[in-house]
């Protein structure tokens, strides 16, 4: 029997119309399978432990959602599980939960857990930082030096006047690490916030920082400095290039003369250029781009070829503060040949940045 009229007979003995109907209920049971997996990836609730059928709930407004993921993290704050309450009181924080206030206050207060206080004292501070400096304050002198530092951020955040006289005790700790954090937390304020502080306030300070032995509170003291601007800062920040001995403080003085423009932070930075550490070199003509004195980067470029694995990140570094069409076409061709594990996924973090997409 030939094969053609074989599969004839077949198709004249199919039922149409079941066939017709079978299909139908195929394509819908496809639709109905995806318009399910939509609402498992929007409605947080699937944990890749239940099955498919158990996770179906109906699509619900925004603040429906908001307010059931509240109340499931408030109830996940109260689990045994350490590592459950963390993720509860960090959400709780992103979700400006002011439901979450008394149990998280409670928890700063009274717990235990140093990772889980310090997780709910930045919740705080996201949600009700206002009415919280007084448990900020209070964690200052806490055991940890992790808790005290979100303490540090939190209050000086607060741009409040009313606690700028205890930011200004913190700048003349007896430990460095608090003065570095401290000094950290001011640059980062706004302008506005930062308008609350006089550069005297903290000047001598600075100058203690600067004359010390720690790298880290002398870095957090340039970048600080670089807050105002004068010929004062300048002439500061050009000795700090010149005159001290770790690459660090150095290269934070090369970046932080960027906001400068005048003729004597241009020669300065001209100088570092052709210093004999090339870390230095390369952040100083980074500086020098960014001020526009410098319009080629393939001198730039260059230090990615460096056999120096600390060169060739902060090159990577810096081209990716310029963040041009050319910066992107030259970090993809870098990352193509980097083999240095870390290097590369900075690299490829960067380039998902300059690109729009989280890294």
């Amino acid at each position: 029997m030939k094969p053609q009229k074989s599969f004839h007979r077949f198709l004249k003995a199919l039922d149409m119309k079941k066939f017709n109907r079978s299909l139908l209920l195929l394509l819908i049971s496809i639709n109905i399978i995806g318009m399910v997996s939509v609402i498992l990836i929007f409605s947080d609730r699937y944990d890749g432990k239940k099955t498919l059928i158990d996770n179906i709930e109906e699509l619900q407004p925004a603040a429906s959602l908001i307010q059931r993921m509240i109340r499931e993290n408030i109830t996940k704050l109260k689990s045994p599980n350490k590592a459950h309450r963390r993720i509860a009181a960090a959400k709780l924080g992103s979700l400006k939960a002011r439901e979450a206030v008394p149990l998280l206050t409670q928890i700063v207060l009274d717990d235990e857990d140093r990772n889980l206080v310090r997780v709910s004292l930045k919740a705080l501070s996201n949600i009700d930082g206002e009415n919280s400096i007084d448990l900020f304050i209070g964690k200052l002198d806490h055991r940890d030096i992790d808790v005290r530092k979100v303490a540090i951020h939190s209050l000086i955040k607060l741009e409040k006047l009313s606690s700028k006289k205890k930011v200004i005790g913190l700048t003349k700790s007896n430990e460095s690490i608090i003065v570095a954090e401290t000094f950290r937390a001011l640059t980062n304020l706004s302008a506005e916030g930062l308008g609350a502080y006089e550069l005297s306030d903290f000047s001598n300070q600075i100058e203690i920082a600067l004359s010390g032995e720690d790298s880290r509170t002398k870095t957090a003291a340039l970048q600080l400095l670089a807050k105002y601007p004068s010929g004062k800062t300048l002439t500061r920040l050009c000795q700090a290039i010149r005159q001290q001995e770790l690459d660090t403080v150095q290269m934070q003085a090369a970046r932080s003369l960027r906001v400068f423009s005048g003729v004597e932070a241009i020669t300065c930075l001209k100088k570092a250029i052709n210093d004999q550490n090339p870390q230095l070199s390369c952040v100083a003509l980074g500086s020098l781009i960014k001020m526009g004195e410098v319009e080629s980067l393939h001198n730039l470029a260059a230090f990615l070829n460096s056999p120096d694995r600390r060169v060739r990140g902060i090159a990577v570094m810096e081209l990716g503060s310029i963040g041009t069409e050319e910066v992107r076409s030259i970090l993809t061709d870098f990352l193509s040949r980097e083999r240095d594990f870390t290097i590369h996924l900075n690299t490829k973090r960067l380039l998902s940045k300059l690109n729009g997409k989280d890294g």
